[in-house]
């Protein structure tokens, strides 16, 4: 319930104090009976995952199709002074190259990845969704995590 406009700050702040309110007086029979929690994709903050998170359950959300993420370099590291490469480069939703590719149907392909979220500060597994045309042609595409 959202409070009186007098009582609240924001709104989606309310939602998070709510959030672990429900942890806190039900937090056992959550851990043994809830493994995700699915939110929309108005929940994809920081704040959200790091309150899931914390009470161990994964957090199941979409994010936006244009969404900063990073590739994890994985190579071999050059012989050489500073620091190690952390990047191999920011993923790019055209060029699958890297990523595994997910069974679908045939109006959409799907595809998966673990990548860093910087805005999050956290990796991820990424799942993109692939709306196809008639034609295998790519019409969108959704980006969850």
């Amino acid at each position: 319930q959202t409070r009186p406009k007098q009582e609240r700050a924001d709104r989606l702040e309310q939602y998070l104090a709510q959030l672990r309110q429900v942890f806190a007086s039900r937090r056992h029979w959550l851990r043994t009976h809830v493994r995700a929690v699915v939110a929309d994709g108005q929940y994809a903050k920081k704040m959200f995952m790091d309150a899931i998170d914390d009470e161990g359950i994964a957090f199941v959300t979409k994010l936006q199709s244009n969404a900063n993420l990073w590739y994890p370099f994985t190579g071999t590291h050059a012989k050489r002074r500073g620091a190690r490469r952390k990047w191999e480069g920011k993923a790019d939703f055209k060029n699958w190259t890297g990523w595994h590719s997910v069974p679908g149907d045939d109006q959409e392909r799907v595809w998966t990845r673990v990548v860093w979220a910087p805005h999050f500060e956290r990796v991820l597994r990424v799942v993109v969704i692939e709306r196809l045309d008639r034609k295998g042609q790519v019409k969108a595409h959704v980006v969850l995590c």
